[in-house]
């Protein structure tokens, strides 16, 4: 399809209109698949969902060929979260954050409609521009999406997997039919972990390689790849990629809660291996004083013989005997002394 900046008579705003091309438009299954992803744009209100104005075929007269499949859209600007990493490279961790909350949003919205996404990747979300704020993340392009409760939508083969082979849930690949929001959930981690290494988790030379690289569920951890993320990312990530779907997040929400606690986790850490290196910077500091501080031995005061009491020539009485203070400091010292004057 083509995408056209217009201008909405109506709302008096420029919007996205999208059409298909006319090779698609004689198409059943494009036409089928456009339709439904008009239908999940008005069955989702959710600010992180493109916004869907209007939906129909063009009518005679037009530029376009008549009967044309159209939808008219909010006007998005900005990038697509692949474009940003590729331009810019992995993102932080915080803006990592941002992203899943985002997807999460729309991916909880969507799946309690009944509604699963089932292409999830940075291709599909739309980083929206705010001067002076996070992005705002947008999750576009349901033309995959599966919708229960709607008659008359595309029903693909039962042996037909849908999505793209590196995002790909691997309990999709065992079960084909599987219509369960885990598909989903599975996509976003793999999208987290492309936002936080720049890398995929489960790459491969072609198809093959990569689903037989899903199935076998290894992966290179993180902190690998960026040694400045904690290991209880590590742990999050070998959660989220369980070969056992129910040690996995049960949803969206439940995924961007369990990947915020990582960050308080290392937090928690850092503060703890800070407390501790600085008790042992002080415990050697105590030790190198005591070391450094000398050594002193009390020794009592040597002892003095009295002397013998005589007279002084002409029989005048020997002089006082000199004795130390008395308790009381030195005016009880001074009244001592000025004692026998006073007699």
């Amino acid at each position: 399809g083509r995408v056209w900046i217009g201008w909405h008579a109506t709302l008096g705003i420029e919007v996205a209109a999208k059409v298909l091309s006319e090779e698609a438009a004689e198409s059943p299954t494009h036409v089928a698949r456009f339709h439904a992803e008009a239908r999940a744009y008005a069955r989702i209100d959710n600010a992180h969902v493109v916004t869907l104005f209007d939906h129909g075929r063009v009518a005679a007269g037009r530029e376009l060929p008549e009967g044309t499949p159209y939808m008219v859209l909010e006007l998005l600007e900005g990038q697509s979260l692949h474009d940003r990493i590729a331009l810019d490279g992995p993102l932080s961790f915080d803006e990592t954050l941002v992203v899943m909350r985002g997807i999460a949003e729309a991916l909880d919205t969507a799946h309690a409609k009944g509604i699963l996404h089932r292409d999830v990747k940075p291709h599909n979300v739309f980083l929206v521009e705010r001067p002076g704020e996070p992005p705002l993340v947008k999750l576009t392009d349901y033309g995959s999406a599966k919708q229960s409760g709607l008659r008359g939508q595309l029903q693909t083969k039962p042996d037909l997997v849908v999505g793209t082979p590196a995002y790909l849930c691997r309990d999709l690949l065992l079960n084909p039919r599987l219509r369960d929001p885990r598909v989903d959930l599975w996509s976003l981690g793999v999208t987290a972990y492309k936002c936080l290494t720049g890398r995929l988790p489960f790459d491969g030379e072609d198809i093959v390689a990569s689903c037989q690289a899903i199935m076998v569920g290894r992966f290179t951890r993180p902190s690998r790849i960026r040694p400045n993320l904690p290991t209880a990312v590590d742990e999050w990530f070998e959660r989220v990629f369980s070969r056992d779907a129910r040690e996995r997040p049960a949803s969206a929400a439940e995924m961007v809660r369990s990947f915020g606690w990582t960050r308080r986790a290392a937090i928690r850490r850092t503060r703890r291996i800070a407390v501790a290196a600085v008790l042992s910077a002080a415990a050697m500091a105590s030790l190198v004083v005591l070391a450094r501080r000398p050594q002193t031995v009390a020794t009592q005061p040597e002892a003095r013989p009295l002397a013998k009491s005589t007279a002084a020539p002409g029989g005048a009485p020997p002089p006082p005997l000199l004795l130390p203070p008395p308790r009381g400091g030195v005016v009880a010292a001074a009244q001592a002394r000025a004692a026998p004057a006073l007699q």
